[in-house]
């Protein structure tokens, strides 16, 4: 019984986490995108390095995440048999 309860507890955890991190990633490029716009209207012309760099840090969070939310889904799958 108590295991069962652990179990649940666990998977509402790695649920709450997956969420957690996907708003993560959405806010990431949210306020890339606007560090990202403010830059260029303060220095008057966009800045390709800024935005190549702004990219590479969504990209790499995003499959960081992607990564990290498929491993708590198969553990997840694993927990609820």
């Amino acid at each position: 019984m108590a295991k069962k309860k652990n179990n649940e507890f666990e998977i509402d955890q790695l649920r709450k986490d997956k969420m957690i991190y996907a708003l993560e990633s959405i806010a990431l490029a949210f306020v890339s995108e606007i560090i990202y716009l403010f830059v260029s209207i303060i220095l008057g012309r966009p800045l390709i390095i800024l935005a190549m760099l702004l990219l590479v840090i969504n990209v790499g969070y995003f499959l960081y995440m992607a990564v990290g939310n498929l491993l708590r889904l198969k553990k997840i799958k694993e927990l609820s048999k």
